[in-house]
């Protein structure tokens, strides 16, 4: 019988023990809830400053593409597209080596880039020049008479 009193009061110490730990836990301050905040999303602007400027050596351009200039006439994409078929013809042309006479230098268009409407807008005006005003045939098969 001493056994089990003596069994009782180890698990009587255990049991007090650990309920006295259990109350000292829950009684310490509580701890700090933190709330997550939605991350606010802002747009930046474009930080992309690079700036293309086109530079067309033949002295006539110039004048001729000051006189011609309808500007606003036609959008971007129209510029855009129409620059990318003949920049293509052209650089076809320069690889073939038959035209070397007129057509000796590559024009590195990307498709991609945006080079502004200002750009796009005078190297379709050069195409055009070169076309209609040297009588240079660009596009193969087709002759592009725009409106301008």
């Amino acid at each position: 019988m001493n056994i089990k009193i003596t069994n009782l009061k180890k698990t009587m110490k255990t049991l007090i023990i650990f309920v006295l730990l259990a109350v000292i836990f829950a009684c310490s301050t509580p701890v700090k809830v933190t709330t997550i905040k939605e991350p606010k999303v802002e747009l930046l602007e474009n930080t992309d400053s690079t700036e293309y400027e086109l530079w067309v050596l033949d002295p006539g351009f110039e004048t001729w593409f000051i006189i011609h200039l309808r500007k606003g006439y036609h959008s971007y994409h129209y510029y855009k597209m129409w620059n990318l078929r003949y920049v293509t013809d052209w650089n076809s042309r320069v690889y073939s080596g038959r035209y070397h006479k007129y057509f000796d230098i590559v024009i590195n268009y990307e498709p991609n880039l945006d080079y502004g409407f200002d750009v796009e807008e005078k190297l379709y005006y050069y195409f055009v020049y070169v076309e209609q005003e040297l009588n240079i045939p660009i596009l193969f098969g087709y002759r592009h008479r725009p409106i301008y």
